[in-house]
């Protein structure tokens, strides 16, 4: 037996003990809570007799041999209820050796704040342990389970007289159920990052947040549990949701057949109002749990509530979600989420498989989130030890921090490592068209550009223009496109990035070769302020070819044609007729131009059908000239490719209100397509400075080489633009 100094070593100060048995840790272990002697209920009023620095036998002790006794000592900082701790008047018990103090705890015991756990000997601990194993939801203490033993005060006889008097302290009736759907939504949650953000911003209370996420997601009905249901809209599938969460909640359901409780579900979402598509749900949903019908996920963004619902019917038992992944691939990842914590919602905490749980710091911070959940506007009783809740994204994983402390660590899913993917080069953008196209994600846009003129309509419609958008009345009608009009495809990135979040289908890791932004790219405004089809590419040359490149410019002839000096290869561009024609054509590029040419269409930021560039344009800026916003002259085909050298200046992008600047660092291409090239207008702001803050440079001398290829239409006069090139 160890001495009482060697076992109690390295307690806090102040600690308190409890003598109790296995049994009695084996049931408080289900759900984290040690609760005072009597039945599993909770006894009102009842308190549990703590030793202050020593160990006080529970009532419930005994000496049955096939009892293991179990010592308990409590870290009083960390128990939730400080309110609940009563001293007595007297420090001396009778009977004991030595005299104790004892503490009246009138509430129930929380076991993550027990520090230290310790059983007589080797083989008590491997029979505890055993039984645990056995056990799918019982999770014994993080601390563990020590070997050892020490005094123990009996239990006093007879009323104790305490200095204060306080109210004992039940735990809510909702706890169970909010702490059962937190683990699952935790443990479920798809690995990608909006539903990161709503279950981090549902953990911390922010309801607001979290419905502010989720109808950016199209899924306004979708609340976790224990946020509420919000009030607000009543339509159908808010109705199925707030009546699912009324009649699903543990222990509620419980002994509920599922036939039963979607008719308990039915009858209170018909009182919202849209009781023939409710009752159409009903209908269906009995089918279904009759194996006369299964589940389809067609058009599921339209009733997503009902089938996450129907998904918890089918699968009352949380272990039934494991393997949801493999069993159900086609499943939509939000109503995946919905169903598993509707789940927990149903099931309960003290129910729930322990692989559901996580580990014991996990365990520690859901009991805690879920405590303060069920004591919403009741401060006085919420624990005393409190940390922040925050998440860290990282490249391969993100990870939930308490306190500083990782609880929680997941490897990111495929959809979030395209989530990731810096859709702004080509090349990925290229592969995630694919991907869309593979899985019909109309993530897909189109732009006609038509010249001026004249075209032809076909059926009876009515045309007219409001504001920036063209609006047929009447029967869809056809129109004849011109032979010169140019028609452009371009991907939707946040359509896309929300179809990853939401949307079904098999998603595998992106191709190699894409990657996070760069730091000087993750700098860039939000994206969805970029223009899309702006494609920047940093070091796109080394700078000893920057060097040879200026010494290759400095040693042509410039032209004083405009305020600042310019250099034309391939074609001539008439600045003042602003046009170009076939007696503009100056012959080849020479040779490091066309070396330059042929690599942007290599690494793939030059794509044209009909060859690489054939102009360019050399523009020298000295101090703070610049050129006028403009939209680059329709007699030059798609893309445009500008590459920068000797220093970084400003360009500004602008479309109706917004405003976009990018950077162009010495030695980048940007390249403009789609939308950034027809319909973003760009110039080089007149500035005497470049950068912020201590940053901040004064403009000396700048060069960009602007590649183009030349679109002549045969049989058409030359074209003009109303606005320069640059």
């Amino acid at each position: 037996m160890q001495s009482m100094s060697n076992f109690t070593n390295g307690l806090p100060e102040g600690w308190l003990g409890l003598a109790t048995n296995h049994r009695r840790l084996l049931d408080a272990s289900q759900d984290g809570w040690l609760r005072a002697v009597g039945s599993a209920d909770i006894l009102l009023g009842a308190d549990i007799l703590l030793g202050k620095e020593s160990f006080v036998a529970e009532a419930a002790a005994s000496a049955n041999r096939n009892v293991i006794p179990a010592l308990l000592a409590f870290d009083p900082r960390r128990l939730p209820f400080l309110q609940a701790r009563k001293e007595t008047r007297t420090d001396e018990v009778r009977d004991s050796t030595p005299p104790s103090k004892i503490v009246r705890w009138a509430a129930p015991l929380s076991l993550h704040a027990a520090v230290k756990v310790a059983v007589p000997c080797a083989e008590n601990r491997n029979r505890l342990q055993a039984m645990a194993d056995q056990l799918a939801n019982v999770s014994l203490p993080g601390c563990g389970i020590d070997v050892g033993n020490s005094p123990v005060v009996p239990t006093p006889a007879g009323r104790l007289e305490t200095s204060t008097q306080v109210p004992a302290f039940d735990l809510p009736d909702s706890l169970d159920a909010i702490q059962g759907a937190m683990a699952m939504a935790t443990c479920a949650v798809p690995r990608i990052d909006p539903w990161i953000d709503v279950l981090v911003s549902a953990l911390r209370q922010d309801a607001g947040d979290a419905s502010a996420a989720m109808g950016k997601l199209g899924l306004p009905w979708f609340r976790l549990p224990w946020l509420g249901d919000g009030g607000g809209s009543t339509d159908e599938q808010t109705s199925l949701w707030r009546a699912a969460l009324s009649a699903m909640r543990c222990p509620a359901a419980n002994g509920m057949s599922p036939g039963q409780l979607a008719g308990t579900i039915a009858e209170d979402a018909g009182r919202c109002g849209a009781t023939g598509a409710i009752d159409a749900w009903l209908q269906q949903t009995q089918r279904i749990v009759a194996a006369d019908e299964t589940i389809s996920w067609t058009n599921w963004q339209e009733r997503g509530a009902g089938l996450a619902i129907q998904l918890a019917l089918l699968r009352p038992e949380p272990t039934s979600f494991w393997t949801w992944g493999k069993d159900l691939p086609s499943l939509p990842p939000p109503v995946w989420w919905a169903a598993a914590a509707l789940c927990g919602w149903r099931h309960g905490y003290r129910g729930l498989d322990k692989r559901f749980r996580g580990n014991a710091a996990l365990q520690e911070c859901l009991a805690v989130q879920a405590l303060e959940a069920s004591w919403r506007g009741a401060p006085e009783v919420l624990p005393a030890l409190h940390h922040s809740l925050a998440e860290k994204r990282e490249h391969g994983c993100f990870s939930l921090n308490w306190g500083g402390v990782p609880v929680f660590r997941k490897k990111w899913h495929p959809r979030a490592k395209w989530y990731h993917t810096d859709l702004a080069w080509p090349a990925n953008e290229r592969a995630a068209e694919e991907l869309a196209r593979s899985l019909g994600w109309p993530c897909l846009r189109r732009c006609v550009r038509l010249h001026e003129g004249r075209t032809k309509t076909h059926g009876e419609v009515n045309l007219s223009i409001d504001g920036t958008d063209l609006v047929v009345r009447g029967d869809s009608v056809d129109i004849e496109l011109p032979i010169d009009a140019a028609i452009s495809e371009w991907l939707d990135h946040d359509e896309f990035r929300r179809h990853l979040a939401t949307e079904a289908g098999d998603v595998s890791d992106p191709p190699q070769g894409t990657k996070r932004p760069t730091r000087a790219e993750a700098e860039v405004p939000a994206q969805d302020a970029k223009p899309h089809g702006l494609h920047y590419r940093p070091d796109f040359i080394t700078e000893e070819e920057e060097e040879r490149l200026i010494a290759c410019i400095d040693a042509s002839e410039w032209s004083p044609q405009l305020q600042r000096r310019v250099q034309h290869y391939g074609w001539r561009y008439d600045y003042r007729k602003r046009q170009i024609d076939d007696s503009m054509r100056l012959g080849e590029l020479p040779v490091w131009a066309d070396e330059l040419a042929r690599r942007l269409v290599d690494e793939g930021l030059w794509e044209n059908a009909q060859g690489p560039p054939d102009q360019l344009i050399v523009n020298e800026y000295v101090g703070k000239q610049g050129i006028a916003a403009h939209c680059d002259h329709e007699g030059f085909d798609e893309p445009v490719a500008t590459l920068s050298l000797i220093e970084t200046w400003g360009m500004v992008f602008r479309h109706e209100k917004r405003k976009f600047e990018q950077p162009l660092e010495r030695r980048s291409v940007a390249v403009l397509t789609g939308e950034a090239r027809y319909k973003w207008s760009h110039e080089i702001p007149k500035r005497r400075n470049e950068g912020t803050g201590k940053g901040r440079l004064a403009r000396k001398r700048r060069v960009s080489l602007t590649f183009r290829r030349v679109r002549l239409r045969e049989g058409h006069p030359p074209f003009a633009d109303r606005v320069p090139a640059n």
